[in-house]
């Protein structure tokens, strides 16, 4: 098992480090479904891609 000394800066609590991983994680979700809206927006309309989902 890897013993974990801290970072540069420090160690952070477990708590900490798994909002600091749950934040970047949504982030990411967030990027990648803007880069598949974005586009579709582009070629229809707002009410459509709504009726799409809904």
């Amino acid at each position: 098992m890897l013993e974990h000394y801290g970072g540069i800066y420090g160690s952070l609590s477990k708590k900490t480090e798994g909002f600091l991983v749950a934040l970047a994680g949504g982030a990411l979700l967030v990027s990648a479904l803007l880069e598949l809206i974005n586009p579709a927006l582009e070629n229809n309309s707002v009410t459509s891609l709504l009726r799409l989902f809904l």
